[in-house]
């Protein structure tokens, strides 16, 4: 028996001693470093319904047959505003008896009936809220002459009128009643300078809405995101390390495996456990989920997103964390074999062991050390203007069934998951490729604490210092210790801070849940004592170390001269397949000749992105912007009132459900091209002025068809200066811009009339409405905004029926049942690639040296692709973000697209060469004499079978319009420059993909190829978001695109192992050159043309072998496995 030294006891005393005082640093200062909003909770979930019923009650509505919600929420904007603006003293003094940004949000509804009641109840009782939606088209009887502001609502909800002043009147005409909207903001109440509004929503005479809110500055809220743009930056960047750290674990743990280093039973342990607890977690919030209830979706389909959304995220979670404690285990055990085996520490042999114990003292000592760590820090960060919001004392978590699971998992997770990668197999990984253990620690430590850098915490970067500083000091007490105190540490911090609102919460059963889920290692931990005491000494433990898990030698290397392996049989142009593909051509020059009209067709840019800048430049001579960026965009929007971008909502994108329903009620689809061309318009240019970091900017849009501004948007600054107009005089201002663009404004009423008063003006926004619908019930829009005396927006937009993009986005069971389906599909498609790379590897080896170096010379495409679509990207940019960061975000953005494609290209040309050691000769003269001119049959009968097919389906679609879907389709390459070149890029890419993973995949599957090919890519041809009128095409159109795939697969391109690329490449150009030359510009057209004749140069050359090339058969040197 081994008894404890008095070193091991000096170690203990000196651990206790540090607990001790951290635990006093803890106590004395954890709210300074960690202060916590105040809540004054006088009423919970349970008493707050009552209250909330009460004013249902009085409203005169029954709920008792509808289905109730509760969660907690919160305006955190607003809150983080006060916070920042008076002190978090003065803001809680504020927040508890002037504004309530906090509530329980009660909800009423019934599974796919739009019609539901929310009640908003403060924690301290009062009413702020009140909801009752109800269909658009439902008629109520209005009040008769001018309605008065219902001041009698806001009484018998407690609210003081006297303190009330009416800042604005608005009012929306529905189908079949009047809406009205009035807006007082309160004359005491305006904490830092932000006034407190009280809006109610009156629907004929029922009142039918009612807020509370504090309308925070919009320079604060530009401000505020500007500082976490820095933050999410910062984890962008982060994130290309942390991804390149995640592909180095998989293929160790793919590498390990195959030599059979990897602990099996440790691994199958740890993935029981996590999909256990994974599974487990998602489970017992999922009563919680109710409260964020779609109505446009069914009860069944709920239930079955709820279930989806516990099997995946459970069976991802497993997956990652066998790959990532696989590698870091390997790595850790042959980098220090004489610390402590984590396989080995769970089992009983473990609970008499020295090293075990005083790792758990350790473990345990850690957790107060850390958390004290991030007192003083924080502390001390403070002093120097370091900041964060506030955290909010609630958590959902007080609601669950078992609170504990959520603990477990919140510990075992994270722990496992980042301290296998993080520091068991990023430390010995990088110092083996840097060659420096402090270089590896350092990294590896950084990489971890960036990775929490996109928490609110500013300056932006203090979060990552502050974790990555303790992860520089975990990766030298892993050195020394080894890694169980580690996770011991991790699990621990982690599951105590999940726990912390449960013990606080004085409920018995959450405290000891608490407990006894975060405090887990304290059971090995008396056990050990126990043990200690009754054998009076521990065990020898040698045999827990990692030296004795043995580790597998690489494999040898021998160098070997081996002939280029022979050409396959040839594959001769029969005269049976030429006359199939004669015929099959002809059939498709048939179908290209009689093709029915396609929405597509509305698609024209007759002018390019500099065109359209200059159109815009002469429409608004006042448009002005340090940048300039010209966007193609799909057009016919419809109006997104609930938009946050600016008051009133803002032009959403386009409205595939008011195009179906047009279809669906007896307009043709040649109709509906002249409305995408006249009316409301389809494949537009939008040019936008901007300067970074400057709310104001300007958007033109530009009908490229008719070179004209058609629409406008300046998106103006709250405290810019200017009138406050009448509804009358505003009008006017609107009415004479209808007749700027050429509209008869006669032909419109006014719809909506909403007003929105600004700190130094009055803004108005007017919808009108054409009285001569466009076809059916659906109607042409305009909407003009006037701030102050000036017109700041134009635009048209498409309304239809909210029953209609109801029914268009309902969900039911059917499109869970659809996703499902998808996903198995791409699993298995996926898998089988997958499988096939490891069995070609396992069998031909991994030829990676010269794939590396193909790929290199290849990595061209995706550079020069992604390149091409810089000028787009800045389309994007939010003047809410510093230009500087936004270029570090999207560098991230196209440093991960272009590694994407790169490696998609390395791995493809792996598997080629792994599974066809011929691929390189069949480009060769001997190769393109044996295959060429078959896989150029091959392959215009195969393009010419997809024209006719498709074809076929919009004819069916035409006669059948109540089960097409409309989905325009706007390419970039319209704007991109040099289009022939990106886009023949992209083919060859596409070829080179594609073919690899087909050569892996065929390699992998040997058995009911068939079954499994038709069955999987049925299921990737399914479309979860279809209606269930759309469904019975979607069937046909899956199960034909399904088995025509096969079918080629197996009879036209049959073992030709040219046919594949030819058919893949050709095929991508040609559809790329029809998008280019659908559009009547010389450029584009050029371009088209030249895809065309790439297309034709590469069947050529394949049909016409070179003379000068030599015989295509040598003898090289490679290395073998």
């Amino acid at each position: 028996m081994t008894r404890l030294s008095r070193r091991d006891l000096a170690f203990i005393a000196i651990c206790i001693a540090l607990a001790a005082v951290c635990i006093v640093v803890i106590a004395r200062y954890y709210h300074t470093a960690f202060p916590e909003a105040s809540i004054d909770f006088r009423f919970d979930r349970k008493s707050s319904r009552p209250i909330a019923e009460k004013l249902v009650h009085a409203e005169g509505i029954d709920v008792r047959d509808m289905k109730h919600a509760v969660r907690f929420d919160s305006d955190d904007n607003a809150r983080i505003f006060l916070e920042r603006s008076l002190g978090l003293k003065d803001a809680g003094r504020v927040m508890r008896e002037e504004v309530h940004l906090l509530s329980w949000h009660h909800r009423w509804f019934r599974p796919l009936q739009e019609e539901e009641l929310s009640v908003d109840v403060a924690p301290t009782g009062e009413v702020i809220a009140f909801a009752h939606k109800i269909p658009e088209d439902r008629a109520i009887a209005s009040a008769p002459g001018s309605a008065a502001p219902p001041v009698g609502f806001l009484t018998a909800i407690g609210v003081r009128v006297a303190d009330l002043r009416l800042v604005s009147t608005s009012e929306r005409k529905l189908p079949k009643r009047v809406q009205r909207i009035y807006t007082w903001d309160s004359i005491s109440i305006h904490p830092a300078g932000a006034p407190y509004r009280h809006t109610v929503t009156v629907d004929g005479t029922i009142v039918t809405g009612y807020t509370q809110t504090l309308k925070v500055p919009d320079a604060w809220l530009r401000s505020y995101r500007e500082l976490r743009s820095k933050n999410m930056a910062a984890g962008a960047v982060d994130l290309v390390f942390f991804a390149g750290s995640m592909l180095a674990a998989v293929v160790v743990f793919i590498i390990r495996l195959r030599r059979g280093d990897l602990h099996l039973r440790f691994l199958l342990g740890v993935g029981v456990a996590a999909l256990v607890l994974t599974a487990g977690a998602s489970l017992n919030s999922a009563p919680a989920q109710f409260a964020y209830y779609d109505t446009n979706s069914s009860y069944p389909a709920f239930i079955g997103g709820l279930a989806l959304s516990v099997i995946m995220p459970a069976l991802g979670n497993t997956m990652l964390l066998i790959v990532l404690a696989g590698a870091g285990e390997v790595l850790y055990r042959e980098r220090m074999p004489d610390k402590l085996a984590i396989p080995r520490v769970f089992t009983r042999r473990a609970l008499s062991s020295r090293r075990v114990f005083l790792s758990l003292i350790l473990g345990y000592t850690l957790v107060p050390l850390f958390i004290a760590y991030q007192i003083v820090f924080y502390v001390t960060a403070q002093k120097f203007g370091a900041w964060s919001p506030a955290d909010v004392h609630y958590d959902d978590l007080l609601t669950t069934a078992l609170p504990w699971v959520a603990v477990l998992f919140a510990g075992f997770y994270p722990a496992l998951s980042e301290e296998f990668l993080s520091r068991a197999f990023s430390i010995p990984f990088f110092e083996k490729l840097l060659r420096s253990r402090i270089a590896a620690i350092v990294l590896s430590g950084f990489i971890w604490g960036f990775g929490h850098s996109t928490y609110a915490n500013q300056p932006f970067f203090i979060r990552g210092l502050e974790v990555g500083i303790v992860g520089i000091i975990g990766g030298l007490l892993m050195l020394r210790f080894g890694l169980l105190p580690m996770l011991v540490w991790h699990y621990t911090v982690d599951a105590v801070y999940t726990a912390t609102l449960l013990f606080t919460s004085g409920n018995a059963y959450y405290v000891a849940s608490a407990a006894a889920a975060s405090l887990i290692f304290v059971i090995p931990l008396v056990a050990m004592i126990v043990s200690y005491v009754r054998k009076r000494g521990f065990t020898p433990d040698d045999d827990l170390s990692n030296h004795t898990i043995p580790i597998a030698p690489p494999p040898e290397q021998v160098e070997a001269v081996v002939a280029a392996p022979q050409l396959p049989d040839a594959k001769p142009a029969t005269p049976r397949r030429v006359l199939v593909c004669v015929a099959a051509i002809a059939i498709a020059i048939v179908a290209i000749a009689s093709r029915p009209p396609s929405p597509d067709d509305a698609i024209d840019f007759r002018i390019d992105g500099a065109q359209a800048k200059e159109i815009a430049r002469i429409q608004r001579p006042q448009a002005h912007g340090t940048k300039v960026i010209a966007a193609p965009v799909a057009g016919f929007r419809s109006w997104e009132p609930d938009s946050q971008r600016e008051d009133g909502g803002s032009p959403g994108g386009f409205d595939s459900a008011a195009a179906e329903y047009l279809l669906r009620r007896g307009m043709s689809v040649r109709r509906l091209v002249d409305v995408f061309r006249t009316k409301i318009e389809a494949g537009t240019w939008t040019v936008r002025f901007f300067t970074p970091m400057q709310k104001e900017e300007y958007f033109v849009e530009v009908d490229p068809r008719t070179s004209r501004a058609i629409g406008y948007h300046k998106y103006l600054d709250e405290n810019s200066p200017g009138a406050s107009l009448a509804e009358p005089q505003a009008l006017e201002i609107a009415r004479a811009e209808l007749a700027r663009y050429g509209i008869d404004g006669n032909a419109f009423d006014v719809k909506e009339a909403l007003t929105f008063q600004q700190p130094k003006r009055r803004d108005w926004l007017f919808h009108f409405q054409e009285r001569t619908p466009i076809g059916a019930d659906v109607f042409r829009r305009v909407t003009v905004r006037v701030a102050g005396a000036e017109v700041t927006q134009f635009n048209k937009n498409v309304k239809v029926a909210e029953s209609v993009e109801r029914e268009a986005n309902a969900q039911t069971l059917l499109n869970v049942v659809l996703l499902a389906l998808f996903i198995i599909g791409a699993i298995t498609l996926l898998a089988m690639v997958v499988a096939g790379l490891v069995i070609a590897s396992r069998d031909h080896g991994f030829p990676w040296k010269r794939a590396l170096r193909w790929t290199l010379i290849l990595s061209i495409i995706p550079i020069a692709s992604t390149l091409a679509r810089y000028e787009l990207s800045l389309f994007d940019y939010s003047t809410t973000v510093a230009w500087d960061t936004f270029h570090v975000r999207l560098a991230v953005q196209f440093v991960i697209e272009i590694a994407k494609q790169t490696g998609i290209l390395f791995l493809a040309l792996v598997g080629l060469e792994a599974t066809l050691p011929y691929a390189r000769s069949l480009f060769t003269r001997e190769g393109r004499a044996r295959f060429g001119r078959g896989a150029a049959i091959a392959a215009l009968t195969t393009i010419a079978i997809v024209i006719a097919a498709g074809t076929m389906l919009q004819w069916i679609e035409n006669a059948w319009p109540s089960a097409a879907s409309v989905d325009l389709n706007v390419a970039e390459s319209i704007a991109t420059p040099l289009p022939a070149l990106t886009e023949g890029a992209q083919a060859l890419f596409g070829a080179i993909a594609i073919c690899g993973a087909v050569a892996l995949y065929t390699h992998a599957l040997r058995k009911h190829v068939a079954l499994v090919t038709i069955a999987a890519i049925f299921c990737i041809s399914l479309d979860p978001g279809t209606t269930a009128a759309h469904a019975p095409l979607m069937f046909v159109r899956a199960i034909a695109i399904a088995l025509l795939a096969w079918i080629i697969a197996r009879y036209v391109l049959d073992a030709n192992p040219l046919a594949w690329p030819l058919t893949i490449l050709v095929a991508a150009l040609l559809q790329s050159a029809g998008v280019l030359l659908q559009n009547h510009r010389s450029y584009l057209l050029a371009n088209g043309v030249a895809l065309v004749a790439f297309a034709l140069f590469a069947i050529v050359w394949l049909v016409i072998p070179s003379e000068s090339e030599g015989p295509g058969r040598v003898v090289s040197r490679v290395v073998s496995p």
